[in-house]
Order: C-alpha cells, then sequence, then structure tokens
C-alpha cells in the first residue's frame, strides 16, 4: 500500500511536470518600438468649428519605416499583416481637473476608408494598400464646448499593427500640426 502510494505521488508530480511548462521555456515575444512621427491628421487642423461640422482624422502609416537605422517593413514583421489599429478618444473639457469621455455612436461617426468601432474607444482600423495602412473618418460635433482627440487619457499617442505571429509592432507618433503631440484641441460653438 505505501508503494502504491508513493508510486501514485511521484506518477501525479511527473505527469504535472509534462502537462505546466516551466517558467524557463516561456518566450518573450518579440518588440518593435517604432519612432514615427505625424501619422495622424486632423484634415484640415482648424482648432474652432460650428455645431453640426465634421472634423476629419486621417491616418497614413507607410509599411517600411525606420526602426534603429534600419529599414523594416512593418507588416512582414507582424507576420504580413494587412491591419493597424489607432485606439482614440474623444474629450470634453469641464471645470473640473479631469476632462469627460464621450462615447459615441456609431451615427456619429462617418467612415471614408478603413473600419471604425465605437463600442468602447474610438478604434480606428487602418487596412494595408499598397505601400501604406490608410483610414479616414468623420466625427458629426452635435455639442457645443472645448474638446480634444487623444489616445487614453495622457498616455503616449500609439498606433498598434495587427499581429499574425505574435510579434508586437507599436508606433510612437503624435498629430501631425498639433502643438500638443499627443492631442488635438478644439472649439465647437
Amino acid at each position: 500500500m505505501i508503494k502504491l502510494s508513493t508510486f501514485s505521488w511521484s506518477l501525479v508530480f511527473l505527469c504535472a511536470g509534462f502537462c505546466c511548462p516551466g517558467e524557463d521555456d516561456y518566450i518573450e515575444p518579440a518588440t518593435y518600438t517604432v519612432q514615427a512621427p505625424d501619422l495622424i491628421q486632423i484634415k484640415d487642423s482648424r482648432t474652432s468649428y460650428t455645431l453640426n461640422d465634421t472634423i476629419w482624422i486621417k491616418t497614413e502609416v507607410p509599411v517600411n519605416l525606420d526602426y534603429n537605422g534600419e529599414i523594416i517593413n512593418i507588416s512582414e514583421v507582424a507576420g504580413n499583416s494587412d491591419r493597424l489599429y489607432a485606439y482614440l478618444d474623444l474629450y470634453q473639457q469641464t471645470g473640473f481637473e479631469n476632462p469627460t469621455l464621450l462615447s459615441l455612436s456609431p451615427d456619429e461617426v462617418i467612415i471614408r476608408e478603413g473600419e471604425v468601432s465605437t463600442s468602447s474607444a474610438l478604434i480606428a482600423t487602418a487596412f494595408l494598400d499598397g505601400q501604406n495602412f490608410q483610414s479616414e473618418f468623420g466625427i458629426v460635433l452635435k455639442q457645443s464646448g472645448e474638446f480634444f482627440i487623444s489616445s487614453y487619457y495622457q498616455q503616449p499617442l500609439n498606433l498598434y499593427v495587427d499581429s499574425n505571429n505574435g510579434v508586437l509592432v507599436y508606433l510612437l507618433t503624435n498629430f501631425k500640426d498639433s502643438g500638443e503631440p499627443d492631442l488635438f484641441r478644439f472649439t465647437v460653438e
């Protein structure tokens, strides 16, 4: 009875050792963080709009970018990916310290190129078209006040290449022609 019990426990530990990878077996996925300025543009760069105007946001990302002095094809690096994501939010300034995150409905967003999800943040999907990932969409401005478009509040502006092979590609960018690189401020009167 003692031999069977010892044998049973040994079998349990042996099986657990084969089934569960050890800590040394984990391999960190390859990550590329690329500095790529001016990839997001407000089409007319106006900072003042009237009610029911549309503010147009365009993302255009070349597929070949400089990474540590070497030109890499970000689509190939990410397993021949054909899409890139921009996570953006629309905020309204208030009299309080923190702005209000606005939730948009699909009828308040006009898509010209790519896809846009409004389920949580504005997730603009840019598709590979030749040598560029491209998306363009507009937000219909239905309320007056002071606003800004940004990535997650007070975070650097990032774009993410969809990965087909586990390789992570992040693009650190800014709004073209904005006085503040991580956001674009505007008013609606």
